[in-house]
């Protein structure tokens, strides 16, 4: 499947191409981001010591800044409508990935076995940090939603962002554009995008 998406890419740079062939160019290269996007999802943050929480979220945060270069390389070579609600969609999705992870890591032993204080400035600089990848997933889901406004190609991955949203926001977002869109989601429907517990978006 690589191989036949690495074909549809081809060694130029796109130039010279119209644009349903830049739309599937783009989507392929989105593609190609599938078994960076599966190890990101897998990789954990959490740890007993600080010294472990601090190497995996290395490893987590080198892996996040790879995939918004790619997505976001996607959104600046792509007017696709589809394409890019759908780039969109997946920072969201990495962005609240970080986020949800974030909130649930707890204070490490080592520095819990020092004083309740220092765990306190540990876990307040984590939720600073935390909230700012809230901030860029909300934005950035907001941004898909609202190309499905306006363009019906769109509204697939619209749907999709307008449900993470209304997990984060606690507001309904609705797209009428798409003939198999719900238009009563549950946070549930959205599970594919969001945990359960919390939603969040936002992109700068």
């Amino acid at each position: 499947r690589k191989k036949v998406l690495q074909q549809a890419l081809g060694a130029n740079d796109g130039s010279g191409l119209n644009e349903s062939d830049k739309a599937r160019r783009a989507s392929a290269q989105l593609d190609l981001t599938d078994p960076l996007l599966s190890s990101y999802l897998s990789q954990g943050i959490d740890g007993d010591s600080s010294q472990t929480q601090a190497k995996r979220m290395k490893v987590k945060r080198d892996q996040l800044v790879t995939l918004v270069e790619r997505y976001e390389k996607v959104l600046k070579a792509s007017t696709d409508a589809g394409v890019r609600a759908k780039s969109y969609c997946m920072l969201g999705r990495v962005y609240f990935d970080f986020y949800d992870r974030l909130k649930q890591l707890p204070c490490p032993t080592d520095m819990a076995a020092i004083s309740p204080q220092l765990c306190r400035q540990y876990l307040e600089t984590i939720e600073k940090k935390s909230f700012e990848l809230r901030e860029k997933a909300r934005s950035a889901y907001e941004d898909a939603h609202a190309l499905g406004r306006y363009n019906a190609v769109a509204s697939t991955w619209a749907n999709k962002a307008g449900q993470a949203l209304q997990g984060i926001t606690g507001k309904t977002y609705v797209v009428t554009q798409s003939p198999v869109f719900d238009e009563s989601p549950t946070p549930a429907a959205s599970s594919l995008w969001i945990s359960a517990k919390k939603v969040v978006g936002a992109r700068p």
